[in-house]
């Protein structure tokens, strides 16, 4: 007898590329570790865990509830003083990891664009059938995924820890009863931004290497240049918070320059990477 063959028969899905991750597929393909730019060049450090949106988002929920009951019940601000030594502590480690973060990534991307160059496998590269604005995304993202975690733990210090300190500039500066909902305002902008430039200055960063790689040509001069523009450009946004101006003005450097800049740098470094390749 003739074996019947059930028409709704379950079909095997074939099996999953061994870099490809359940978690991954929250990022664009150009982002992800299965991408095979990305795979070329993590090789043996693909299995790092990626940053959780989620987490960081409750952790600025956090914030938000207790700068809103600091309205009817300012002593919450005296009870978070004790985080202030603990911040202190932490805040220079915190920032000596930061800026190990973006002198690598930035200088490892400077290194894969002037590879491509001065191997002469530009042409092949942009041969492989993606936008090619994706092909590049690939090669920052590359860069940056080997730090993941540690970016992560930057962004645990930051999210934690700056509020205390943020609420003593702010009384010092403005007086926390001066105007209470506008201080406090100010407050949750502050800690949103410092959380926002633990990743929005990395991608910065690995965008101006892949600037200075793609017009210099050289891994040197390439890296050279981008670790003078981080440090000049740390330097005048944290510096600039320092000068003798209206509050108005303070937050404004305080909370929308550190959000707004780096990303307006990225897309300049970006289109002008494009187009050198396109020349």
């Amino acid at each position: 007898m003739q074996n019947v063959i059930d028409p709704i028969e379950t079909v095997t899905p074939p099996p999953r590329p061994i870099f490809a991750s359940p978690i991954d597929e929250q990022f664009p393909v150009w982002a992800r570790r299965s991408n095979p730019i990305i795979r070329y060049h993590l090789g043996g450090m693909w299995k790092t865990f990626p940053p959780n949106g989620r987490v960081l988002l409750r952790m600025v929920a956090l914030q938000a509830v207790i700068i809103a009951i600091s309205l009817v019940a300012p002593i919450i601000f005296s009870i978070l003083m004790p985080m202030v030594m603990v911040a202190l502590a932490m805040i220079p480690v915190g920032f000596i990891l930061y800026a190990r973060i973006l002198v690598q990534s930035s200088s490892t991307a400077a290194a894969y664009v002037v590879d491509e160059q001065r191997h002469q496998t530009l042409d092949l590269l942009l041969l492989i059938p993606q936008p090619r604005p994706h092909i590049l995304y690939a090669k920052l993202a590359a860069a940056l995924w080997p730090h993941a975690e540690n970016l992560t733990i930057v962004a645990w210090i930051v999210g934690l820890l700056s509020l205390p300190l943020m609420i003593i500039q702010y009384d010092f500066q403005y007086g926390l009863d001066s105007a209470p909902l506008l201080v406090r305002l100010a407050l949750l902008g502050g800690v949103v931004a410092a959380l926002l430039r633990v990743w929005l200055e990395p991608v910065m960063m690995v965008a101006l290497g892949a600037m200075y790689g793609a017009a210099s040509g050289s891994r040197s001069q390439a890296i050279t240049a981008t670790i003078l523009t981080m440090a000049a450009y740390l330097l005048l946004i944290n510096l600039a918070r320092l000068l003798p101006i209206d509050p108005i003005w303070h937050i404004v450097i305080e909370t929308i320059l550190p959000v707004t800049l780096p990303p307006l740098i990225t897309v300049i470094a970006l289109r002008l990477v494009l187009r050198i390749w396109t020349k």
